[in-house]
């Protein structure tokens, strides 16, 4: 019985109406599955849970993960298989794919798996929010919002303020930052320093501190949560801060065990000791698992002196040094990283020094990048056997001299393994050293894009003034696509870089000849040198290198995006542009054959790219290809050519960046941006059933696109880039991502970019996917329906320019179907109808059909 035939019945009887049916979410689990796990983390990481679902914590985020959640979907409290569950996350600081799973079980239980990809240029976010759905594809019947908070530093900092505020009478704020470090102790070997600190501080740990609220040991497990952080583009290890701090001599009220140095112990030498006591255990001692005895030395080194563990060990020191223990834990951290976390490296060789007070990392004397003097090499060996002796014979107890017979050698300061770990510090300070400003600089360098944009993370060789052309340090941007150099008085640093063109601004389009890479050489041995004076800011725009191979002769060619428009082997003047198929300027992305090409990412990280097979008039080659250019919603101006039956005709096509284009208004399931896809079968809708459009993921367009529909604006005709604005707003109030047409033709036969080509549109009621949709302004309907009736025809140079980019992208994507909208739609079987593309057009698109028959389906 239907819902309102219920009521009626109800009514009629003097009852009173039925209540609807209560749909709930239940949240049991949410679970960050890495795709590409990083060596010191797991591969799958399960998120706290404190009390509410607002209040989840999980560590610093991968860049690329799953979000898995299981829970149960009940209607009025019974599980149910009616239902189907998505995910739909939020993208302010992210991309993501929903998709409709398969129904839960039939008690309701369901794991729905959503693909995340963070958006590099922008630190991690605080906090992840997405909600999880209920209901159809059509209908959403029942929402659950989840926020996750990712571990940051002000998240630690906010927490630490507020235990600060309820610590013990008497209890200093280093005895409160004791409590807080002992909520760590994960392993036998942490026990060791545990006991290494036991009798100097006697401070049980926060969740075991007496006289606290009772919101103390929700306070402790999100604190233990957050001892892991992303701090801007950093990872940090606060538990290693806080031991460091806690270990300091300074702040020693006792005497220390007859044992090596605290302080050291719970830092980096601590560290690297306890990854060679890892490594010496795993291959010596009996009882080892067979998968442990056979790991290498980078792995335990990944796993216990991480990059996250050694800066946490460095800032350790540092704090440890002027730690006050009077003043608030968190306003010390928050001074330190709001500024002098700049100079860390520089402060860590200041305050690392030997039991006697003398210098521990002495520098090499002479120009050029800072080097670490051989007496430091021997210190921080000497530091690292010391260690790791000690944690063995802590661990092993009565089996420690037997395993220290069999592993003497690689237990010497001077061994293989020891000066491997050694150096792994030594090489991670001098980097830090080289690029920190001692003294300060006023000199600084800006990457930016073609377009002008900056780019953050963008990593470049900082050449000194004294050093050669292949020497240098690596230097990356922030994430205003600046950085600082080094200051050396009044001579110039000079900057390259490998993969990258760098270019003044005034010189970006300029075109740089193609060279070619002689045996032995790569694109890496060419890069393009630039004095920094003294003072200045030098701003470089940066053009992308590529790698093409001539057919012919097989030479190696170094390219510089965007490729010259005649572009000829210098070897032998073979003509590489028989090999395209399509010539795109600005930012060129289809450039074949091209080796080593890495892909494009766009903003929204999907990507088109892969390999096929091109024949040629010297045999076949494999062409790399890369569309992803025609997924960007950002882009500049571009080309497309080809060689048509009436020869070879090229269009211009003003990019969305250039007309104005307003982002995408991406709100899934209804507004969606992806790639074109429509499955065949009885649930597909009519076109499509039994002719399924792959994903243009894995494939060029050419094998996605079958057919071109034809539309008209039904407004007047435009002249200017307000046309395609108008139409993109005008869909953006259509509940629309963004604009529903591939390109738009005004009044001046002008064609603009609307929605990217490799993004599925939509402009044809259930016949959207491998459908291309081109539009022209004005409405071409009959005089006595058109309120525009001065432009109730196509101008000639709408109509010229509609046969010339149908002849470009028939050839260029293999298409033989034209049709106009409205048969498109009655063969479709779309509810309602249409008059578009207007009777006026539709006469020109019937000739174009006569060229363009195709298969309607």
């Amino acid at each position: 019985m239907s819902s309102a035939l219920a009521r009626l019945s109800a009514a009629a009887l003097g009852q009173p109406p039925p209540q609807p049916p209560r749909i709930g979410i239940e949240i049991h689990q949410v679970l960050i599955r890495p795709r590409v796990p990083r060596p010191d983390e797991p591969a799958l990481t399960e998120v706290d849970q404190f009390g509410s679902l607002a209040g989840l914590v999980v560590g610093p985020l991968p860049a690329d993960f799953t979000l898995v959640t299981i829970g149960r979907v009940t209607v009025d409290g019974r599980g149910t298989d009616a239902l189907r569950v998505a995910a739909e996350v939020d993208r302010a600081y992210l991309t993501g794919e929903t998709a409709w799973v398969l129904p839960p079980t039939s008690a309701g239980y369901f794991r729905q798996e959503t693909r995340v990809d963070l958006r590099t240029d922008l630190p991690s976010p605080r906090y992840l929010d997405y909600r999880i759905l209920a209901g159809t594809p059509r209908r959403v019947a029942a929402e659950q919002p989840v926020r996750l908070e990712t571990a940051t530093l002000d998240g630690f900092l906010e927490l630490a303020e507020e235990g600060e505020s309820e610590r013990p009478a008497g209890r200093t704020h280093l005895e409160y930052l004791t409590s807080v470090r002992k909520l760590r102790v994960d392993s036998e070997l942490d026990q060791y320093r545990q006991r290494m600190i036991q009798n100097r501080r006697n401070i049980p740990p926060y969740d075991q501190t007496p006289g606290s609220s009772w919101e103390l040991p929700r306070r402790a497990a999100r604190l233990a949560a957050l001892l892991r952080v992303q701090h801007g583009f950093e990872r940090l290890d606060l538990a290693q801060v806080l031991a460091g701090i806690d270990g300091a001599d300074r702040q020693t009220p006792g005497p220390l065990d007859p044992a090596p140095r605290a302080d050291l112990a719970l830092t980096w030498s601590g560290d690297l000791g306890r990854a060679l006591a890892a490594y010496v255990r795993a291959r010596h001692a009996p009882g080892v698992p067979a998968a442990d005895r056979g790991r290498s030395l980078d792995h335990w080194v990944a796993r216990h002196a991480s990059t996250p563990r050694l800066l946490g060990d460095i800032d350790g020191v540092n704090l440890g040094e002027s730690f006050d223990p009077h003043r608030s834990l968190a306003a010390q951290l928050r001074e330190y990283y709001d500024g002098a976390v700049d100079r860390r490296c520089t402060a860590f060789v200041a305050a690392t020094r030997t039991s006697a007070g003398a210098p521990a990392l002495p520098l090499a004397p002479g120009f050029g990048p800072p080097r670490f003097a051989d007496a430091a090499v021997g210190f921080v060996a000497g530091e690292i056997v010391a260690f790791a002796v000690d944690f063995l014979r802590f661990a092993l107890g009565g089996a420690f001299e037997s395993v220290r017979s069999r592993a003497e050698a690689m237990l010497a300061p001077d061994s293989p393994e020891v000066l491997q770990l050694t150096h792994r510090l030594l090489h991670f300070v001098e980097a830090g050293l080289a690029a920190e400003l001692s003294p300060p600089s006023d000199t600084a360098l800006v990457i930016l894009r073609r377009d002008g944009s900056p780019i953050p993370g963008f990593t470049v060789r900082l050449i000194p003034p004294s050093g050669g052309r292949h020497s240098g340090i690596a230097a990356t941007t922030d994430a205003l696509g600046t950085l600082m150099v080094p200051d050396a008085g009044t001579r110039a640093w000079t900057v390259a870089c490998a993969d990258h063109e760098l270019a003044p601004a005034a010189e970006a389009t300029d075109p740089v000849p193609v060279t070619e890479l002689r045996p032995g050489r790569t694109p890496l041995d060419l890069p393009r040198h630039h004095r920094l004076p003294p003072g200045t800011t030098t701003e470089l725009v940066a053009r992308e290198v590529l790698v093409l191979v001539c057919p012919r002769c097989d030479a190696a060619l170094r390219v510089v995006e965007p490729p010259p428009r005649s572009l000829e082997c210098p070897r032998d003047g073979y003509d590489l542009s028989e090999l395209r198929t399509t010539v795109i300027t600005d930012i060129g992305r289809f450039n074949a054959p091209v080796s080593g090409q890495r892909p494009h990412r766009t903003p929204l990280r999907l990507t088109s790219c892969g390999t096929r097979p091109v024949d040629t008039a010297h045999g076949p080659v494999a062409a790399c290809w890369d569309e992803s250019r025609f997924l960007h919603p950002a882009s500049g101006d571009y080309e497309l050519w080809a060689m048509t039956p009436r020869g070879p005709l090229t269009v211009s096509v003003v990019g969305r960046a250039t007309w104005g284009a307003a982002p995408p208004q991406i709100d899934p399931p209804l507004r969606t941006w992806d790639f074109h896809e429509a499955a065949s079968g009885p649930l597909a809708p009519p076109p499509y059933r039994g002719s399924p459009v792959p994903l243009s993921e894995n494939r060029p367009l050419a094998s996605v696109y079958r057919w071109i529909t034809i539309h008209h604006s039904a407004d007047p005709v435009t002249y200017t880039h307000e046309g395609p604005r108008t139409i993109q707003r005008a869909h953006f109030a259509d509940d629309k991502a963004d604009i529903g047409y591939h390109y738009i033709i005004d009044g001046a036969g002008t064609i603009y970019e609307g929605r990217p080509l490799g993004i599925e549109g939509s402009h044809a009621e259930l016949f959207n996917a491998g459908n291309l949709g081109i539009v022209l302004t004005g409405d071409f309907g009959p005089r006595w329906q058109n309120q525009w009736a001065r432009y109730d025809h196509p101008t000639p140079k709408q109509l010229t320019t509609l046969d010339v980019l149908v002849d470009v992208l028939a050839v260029r994507f293999g298409i033989s179907s034209v049709w106009g909208h409205q048969p498109r739609k009655k063969q479709s079987r779309a509810p309602a109808s249409t008059q578009c593309p207007g009777e006026y057009l539709m006469s020109h698109v019937d000739e174009l059909r006569l060229v363009y028959p195709g298969d309607p389906f």
